[in-house]
């Protein structure tokens, strides 16, 4: 199992800030790379993710530091729940462009050349869904390993949309944020990821790989509270956190609200 199976009442968490700035602000605050970033689209982090009770090395809540782990500073969250919501606003004004139902696959670079990718299996799904499951996947990359395995399980990734789409995911969609860096936010109509998402042979591939591309991984997980086309903002519930640095890999965890 990819997420603990409960999670204890806390605060509700919404970035202060996040209707004040845009997604290129927002982005602009990433950390910048000096080489291409692989995609951040894998769920995994390790065998560790799909076991059905997770020993954490750390569990802390909102606002604790863990000393030795500054990536795993709550500010991080902040941060990238702030790109997130502004991506979601972006996927909003282009779903209620798509009038017609079925598959959309939208491939496009901004006006600064960064490249967006959206998948979204079934465009009236979408259009109608609420109280929607929000996942966002923030990485950084190890500079010396070629990457493109990756890339190639991303594809298989897209291919696979349709079937994933039956499971609950809404939608896909990565951003690049700074000169090959990467984002995503995942949408799914489920409370929970459901398992076709993170147990498919596609993540299955990705988690045996990912500690070998990546440093550390943040992944946040929240919810979109009533329609999704209408103006709720992502209250995030949790973050985890993988440290590929150490052996074994270190994996965290910190709340931040209660589940929906």
């Amino acid at each position: 199992m990819l997420f603990p199976p409960t999670e204890p009442p806390s605060i509700a968490f919404v970035p202060a800030g996040v209707r004040q700035t845009g997604l290129k602000q927002r982005i602009s605050r990433i950390q910048d790379q000096d080489s291409p970033r692989p995609p951040v689209w894998a769920v995994a982090a390790g065998r560790r993710a799909y076991t059905r009770r997770v020993n954490y090395d750390a569990i802390v809540e909102a606002d604790e530091l863990l000393e030795g782990k500054p990536f795993t500073d709550p500010e991080n969250t902040e941060r990238e729940v702030g790109v997130m919501s502004h991506m979601l606003e972006h996927e909003r004004e282009r779903a209620l462009e798509w009038r017609e139902g079925g598959e959309h696959i939208v491939r496009e670079h901004d006006e600064e050349g960064h490249r967006h990718l959206i998948v979204v299996p079934d465009t009236r799904s979408l259009l109608e869904a609420e109280n929607v499951t929000a996942v966002g996947f923030f990485a950084r990359p190890r500079e010396e390993v070629d990457h493109t395995i990756l890339f190639d399980l991303e594809d298989e990734l897209i291919e696979r949309m349709p079937h994933y789409g039956e499971a609950g995911l809404l939608s896909y969609y990565d951003v690049e944020l700074v000169k090959g860096a990467y984002g995503n936010l995942i949408l799914f109509s489920t409370p929970d990821v459901p398992p076709e998402w993170y147990g498919d042979e596609v993540h299955r591939r990705a988690t045996e790989v990912s500690p070998h591309h990546y440093h550390e991984v943040r992944l946040h997980k929240g919810h979109i509270a009533g329609p999704l086309m209408g103006s709720g903002e992502i209250v995030v519930e949790r973050t985890k956190y993988f440290d590929f640095k150490a052996a074994p890999p270190w994996l965290g965890l910190r709340r931040f609200a209660a589940a929906h």
